[in-house]
């Protein structure tokens, strides 16, 4: 009994010492080799808030109306700015369209130490979304923000937080009132060295697993090209694009009560595929149910991705539903 006692000590004596020291020994350099500026080319445009390179894609209004309005698109997790490839230029007959990176994704500058905020944040980030909407709009030009999936979350807990600056908002199979939410009780978890280290490590294999979700996000999975898997893929080039991707994921966000939905009052338009198997098509017909003035358009054949596999039904159910958006 006194020998396997003695094993039984040194056994969880030898699994501690794993536990604290294995994760230091883990590499930490990361799989990217470029600056997130050579990867994104000599034409990429970005703009600096709080001393981070937000990487921006502006495409000007085509229309005739003096006042347009300001149409931000925010794209989801593991997504860019080109997941709105196929519909910027028409949305730009509606008024200035501005996309971009969100921190830890696409080219938005990945290198964050030393910067006075940490824009992985809830309020970093709606102070990303503020700056931007100053910058490209004006004080009187109407905003409607686009979001898909978790840029379906952003957008509307922007919302929340500045009701009087939101005119209208379009969400693209939200993520919103998922399972998730706020981890702000687990930070201390978070905050441990060898959780961070073990995290970013195993960050590493993101790209297989992110590739799996992007098939299982296509109603027909054979317009998954293998040019639309390398914009997903190419910001894994940059340097700490596995630290960043932890970061983000580690920092704590808010859910969405059904309270607070219910004091969206400007207009929504909610799009959903009627084959989403990542944001069930269900939880987003549940959710227009819950908010007080919206649109629900669910485009036949398409899974969670409607603007880029079926961007022809997208548009038209923007065009349908705009004269309400912006009466």
């Amino acid at each position: 009994m006194k020998t396997l006692l003695k094993l039984l000590r040194y056994g969880l004596l030898t699994v501690l010492v794993a536990l604290l020291v294995v994760p230091f020994l883990l590499p930490q350099s990361g799989s990217g080799t470029l600056d997130h500026r050579q990867s994104a080319g000599p034409d990429a445009v970005f703009e600096q808030i709080n001393g981070l390179d937000v990487h921006v894609l502006h495409v000007p209004y085509t229309g005739v109306d003096s006042n347009p309005p300001l149409i931000v698109l925010l794209h989801g997790f593991g997504a860019n700015v080109t997941s709105w490839r196929e519909v910027t230029e028409s949305l730009s007959g509606y008024g200035n369209v501005l996309a971009y990176d969100r921190p830890a994704f696409g080219w938005t500058q990945r290198n964050t130490d030393g910067l006075p905020v940490n824009p992985y944040s809830e309020a970093a980030g709606h102070g990303i979304l503020t700056e931007l909407i100053a910058r490209y709009g004006n004080t009187s030009s109407p905003v409607v923000l686009v979001g898909h999936s978790a840029g379906g979350g952003v957008a509307a807990s922007y919302a929340l937080a500045h009701p009087g600056r939101v005119d209208a908002l379009v969400l693209v199979a939200p993520a919103i009132q998922m399972s998730g939410g706020n981890r702000s009780g687990l930070g201390w978890i978070t905050a441990i060295p060898q959780v961070r280290r073990t995290a970013v490590w195993l960050f590493g294999n993101f790209t297989e697993s992110g590739l799996a979700l992007l098939e299982l996000s296509w109603h027909d999975r054979s317009k998954l090209t293998p040019e639309i898997v390398e914009l997903y893929t190419r910001p894994t080039e940059i340097q700490g694009w596995e630290r960043a991707l932890w970061n983000f994921a580690s920092a704590p966000r808010s859910n969405v009560t059904d309270q607070q939905l219910a004091t969206l009052t400007m207009p929504v338009l909610v799009i959903t595929g009627d084959d989403d198997q990542v944001v069930a098509t269900r939880g987003s017909i549940a959710l227009a149910d819950k908010l007080p003035d919206a649109m629900l358009d669910v485009i036949a054949q398409s899974g969670h991705l409607p603007h880029e596999e079926t961007p022809a039904e997208f548009l038209t159910a923007v065009a349908t539903s705009w004269p309400r958006l912006l009466p």
